[in-house]
């Protein structure tokens, strides 16, 4: 079985007034603004979509299926991308997603970066240690804990582990 190349993009939230309690979150390698005008086209969307919250991500594709599993539950129809969940919380699962998925750096790839560093700082590295590390396991557990994901199938067997025991300490 052969990996797809990373691709580059974003994942977004979209919300529509049209629509009351229910969000879109789905991938683009263009811009998510441009995206939202694109789906907002169609004649039988009464409503513009707003882009609500979007994340730069090395891989969109990995990163939105992840988001999808996790919020599969609260999926409006299995053939589509709307859900039904405020967006706090859809920001939450897609940045657990965006940290969890083992092995990668997600850092704003170029192309997608918007705006400057301010004057004075200094370049940080990318890589998650310490704090950050931490933050990003508890925020995975802590999204496990409340949603119960199914857990994808390319996890590594000690990670699985992992989850199945904080899973049967956690009740």
């Amino acid at each position: 079985m052969t990996q797809a190349p990373a691709s580059p993009g974003w994942v977004y939230i979209l919300t529509n007034e049209a629509m009351p309690g229910l969000v879109k979150i789905g991938l683009t390698t263009r811009t998510p603004k441009e995206r939202a005008a694109e789906l907002s086209s169609a004649t039988g969307v009464p409503l513009p979509f707003v882009v609500a919250w979007a994340r730069a991500v090395s891989d969109c594709a990995t990163v939105e299926k992840a988001v999808h599993r996790m919020l599969d539950d609260k999926r409006v129809n299995g053939k589509r991308e709307s859900f039904r969940v405020d967006v706090a919380t859809a920001r939450q699962v897609i940045e657990a997603a965006a940290g969890s998925v083992l092995g990668r750096r997600w850092l704003t790839p170029p192309q997608l970066r918007t705006g400057g560093r301010r004057k004075g700082r200094r370049k940080r590295g990318g890589d998650l240690t310490g704090f950050g590390l931490l933050a990003s396991c508890v925020a995975v557990l802590a999204v496990l804990a409340v949603f119960k994901p199914t857990l994808p199938d390319w996890l590594p067997r000690p990670v699985y582990q992992g989850f199945m025991m904080v899973e049967r300490l956690g009740g």
